[in-house]
């Protein structure tokens, strides 16, 4: 009698990072360090490939707070909360340059 032994892929993990203030597009950082930026519809590719990338769907990291415009700097700042209990854990503050010419 053969026994025959599959030997599977091991599972790489790719972290998928959505954003609300660009929701057509989608980042994808690798365990390798390398980032995709990709459409929305990157979701369905993970699904397909599954067996070779592993997505880790139940943790969500979410930061919520505000917008300030200061001439040509964008400013957020917000609290982060990890998990569906909403825990904090700290504060996120982003600063976007955004030059615009004048005459």
């Amino acid at each position: 009698m053969f026994w025959g032994m599959c030997t599977a892929v091991p599972s790489r993990m790719v972290h998928v990072l959505h954003n609300s203030e660009q929701v057509a597009s989608c980042i994808a950082v690798l365990d390798t360090g390398t980032c995709v930026v990709a459409d929305s519809s990157f979701d369905l590719l993970m699904q397909k490939i599954r067996g070779f990338y592993a997505v880790r769907k139940n943790l969500r990291v979410e930061s919520r707070g505000q917008r300030y415009k200061l001439v040509d700097f964008i400013v957020k700042v917000g609290s982060v909360v990890l998990g569906q209990m909403s825990s904090f854990k700290g504060v996120l503050v982003e600063v976007n340059f955004h030059h615009q010419f004048r005459c």
